[in-house]
């Protein structure tokens, strides 16, 4: 039964379940059940152990994508610097020799535009600036929750929940 899925095979412990809940005395069928079982062990096994081995791929590929994608982040930082540099580099030549108003270069017209949007707000002392031009957030602090709620589990607007299960593979 290699073709056999894994859905397959949890039924058919359902189905070895239900077999063994029946009562029975008859010893031709206990060896049935005794079959059934290995059969259905030894199936899960492989199907397990074919699981594991695309789970191990597929992590290595995760791993190698986070370390692309770092990788590629910081490639893409460290051009978006340099085109700023180059940008101010000839905005600052284009001041420097007067030629804010334009200038071609090729094909290309450059100048010196100001910068569209609102103006910037500069902040000389942030101490100063008075209360009612500030705002409050609130947040949820979950370790301070946790520690209420296990002072007082009567409470009714939250609760501690069960721990969930993962699949450990050594």
């Amino acid at each position: 039964m290699a073709g056999t899925s894994l859905f397959q095979i949890v039924g058919e412990y359902q189905t070895l379940y239900d077999m063994l809940t029946e009562y029975t005395d008859d010893a031709e069928m206990e060896q049935v059940i005794q079959d059934t079982l290995e059969g259905i062990k030894g199936e899960l096994e492989v199907k397990a152990e074919g699981y594991i081995h695309v789970i191990q791929q597929m992590e290595m590929e995760q791993k190698r994508c986070e370390e692309l994608e770092y990788e590629w982040h910081i490639k893409a930082i460290k051009r978006k610097d340099g085109i700023n540099r180059l940008k101010t580099a000839l905005r600052d030549a284009l001041v420097a020799t007067g030629h804010e108003d334009g200038l071609q270069a090729g094909d290309y017209q450059l100048k010196v535009v100001k910068n569209g949007g609102v103006a910037p707000i500069i902040y000389d002392h942030e101490e100063d600036i008075p209360q009612t031009l500030m705002r409050i957030k609130y947040e949820k602090d979950a370790k301070l929750i946790r520690q209420y709620l296990e002072e007082h589990p009567e409470t009714k607007w939250a609760h501690i929940g069960a721990r969930g299960t993962h699949l450990a593979i050594k």
